[in-house]
Parts: structure tokens; sequence; C-alpha cells
């Protein structure tokens, strides 16, 4: 009974939206089974050797000569980004942790050896989880859409018969 469904005529009709909706599934599986199997990718990255300057709850520095702190992010997530106060201090080791290729401060070290740190292993594992949950919910979307279309290609079709 399918199969007489599926004519010519069907495949006419229908075949636009349903190459639309297997095309938008294919671009979005690269970008969420990576996340849903646990591929996190997590890199760290260190910086050496400059002045910052902690101002408003924000890093103001220069990391080398053609890269500022805020072209990578330079939001705090704990007062001062785990320093005392505001103010300019000599930074020895900058790492930033990219989770999921986005960049956050994970700490910095000043001359005297001391370390502040702006995230946390929580954080960091609560930014793995987003990205595995918005991972999941993209899939389901997309799941979920594709099969109306093709309840709805279906019922068409039933309707049309009648």
């Amino acid at each position: 009974m399918i199969y007489k469904i599926i004519t010519k005529n069907f495949m006419k009709e229908y075949a636009i939206p349903i190459i639309l909706a297997v095309f938008a599934l294919l671009i979005t599986l690269p970008f969420s089974v990576p996340r849903l199997l646990g591929y996190n990718k997590i890199e760290y990255k260190d910086f050496y050797n400059f002045q910052v300057d902690v101002k408003e709850n924000k890093l103001v520095g220069m990391l080398n000569k053609y890269r500022s702190i805020r072209s990578i992010n330079d939001k705090c997530y704990f007062s001062y980004c785990g320093f005392p106060k505001e103010g300019r201090y000599e930074v020895s080791t900058l790492r930033l942790v990219y989770i999921n290729n986005t960049p956050y401060i994970f700490y910095s070290c000043i001359n005297s050896g001391e370390c502040f740190y702006n995230i946390n292993d929580s954080f960091i594992e609560s930014k793995k989880n987003e990205g595995y949950e918005s991972a999941k919910v993209l899939l389901f979307g997309m799941l979920l859409a594709i099969i109306g279309m093709i309840i709805e290609v279906l019922i068409k079709s039933f309707i049309k018969k009648k």
C-alpha cells in the first residue's frame, strides 16, 4: 500500500522538501554527533611575560605584539578575574582553555609565582555539558522536523487519493 503512495507524482510534488530536509540533517550531523559522543575538544594555550590591567571585571592588555586579550576573551567569571583587586600586574603566565573552540581565561600567574584562577573545573564541565545539551536539542529538533514533514506528505497523499 505504501508503495502505491510513492508514485511519480508524489516524487515530483515532494522531492524538494525531502531533499532540503535530508540536506539540513546532513549539515547538522557533523556538528552534533561528535558532541553527543563525548568528543569535547579541550585545548590549552599559554602566553608568557606581559602586563595586564584588571578593570571593571575585565582583563586589558596585549598577549603579544599583535594580539590583545580582548580579541580572545576578556570576561571575568570571578571578581577581578581572581586577582585580589583592580590594578596593573606583571603576568608571567596566562593560560587559556579552549572548550569546543571557545576560549576562556583559565588562570594567570604573576612574577612572584602566585596564580589567580578566572574559572574552575566545574565551570569547564558545565561548558562541556552545554555543548552536549545544545547538540542533543539540535539533532532532536531536526529529526522531529523531518518526521513531521514525512507525516505531512503522507497525510496529503492520502487525502488526494480519497
